[in-house]
């Protein structure tokens, strides 16, 4: 929404799981009289974005190795010899690492009006 523009309200109906760039968008002065159907009676999903974080389990699962799934790096430590420290690599750390983003598009039901 940006003055002196009316807000517009585009909806889409996609396949569950995918994404649409949509093409460029005119914001006008003067309002359109295009007739719309009703979606208030439609559930609308909700996306949810959250980052990969690291959980307690991945420092302490001796059999996964170095790799950490979750976060997809490596993880190592290695005793300073002559004293009770450890060096503790994690890849995710170091420049040029890349985040990541779940995107969650549907939820575990999918609601009976969206079938």
């Amino acid at each position: 929404e940006r003055a002196p523009f009316i807000p517009q309200e585009h909806t889409l109906w996609l396949p569950w799981g995918r994404f649409f760039v949509m093409d460029t968008i005119v914001m006008r002065h003067e309002e359109n009289d295009i007739p719309s159907c009703d979606l208030s009676s439609f559930s609308r999903p909700v996306p949810v974005v959250s980052p990969a974080p690291l959980t307690a389990f991945a420092g302490s699962c001796s059999e996964r190795g170095t790799v950490v799934p979750e976060i997809q790096s490596l993880q190592e430590e290695v005793p300073i010899p002559g004293s009770d420290m450890k060096l503790s690599y994690l890849s995710s750390r170091t420049a040029g690492y890349k985040s990541i983003l779940r995107v969650t598009l549907t939820h575990s039901t999918i609601p009976f009006n969206l079938m």
